[in-house]
């Protein structure tokens, strides 16, 4: 069983970060984060034959 301070030492970066994120801030870190998982998409699809889904399941997501 974990301990509340524990707890507190990831949760509240996590809590702040979420409400940062609810009030605007921190577009750039959400955009390079998308940019990110765009880049990986396109490397997965390219070199597993991922074929359409994974592309399909992208834009899907925006």
């Amino acid at each position: 069983m974990t301990s509340g301070v524990f707890t507190e030492v990831w949760a509240d970066p996590l809590i702040w970060f979420h409400l940062a994120v609810a009030n605007g801030e921190r577009r750039p870190n959400l955009q390079r984060a998308l940019d990110a998982l765009h880049e990986l998409s396109a490397f997965l699809d390219d070199s597993l034959a991922g074929g359409a889904s994974l592309r399909a399941r992208w834009d899907a997501e925006l």
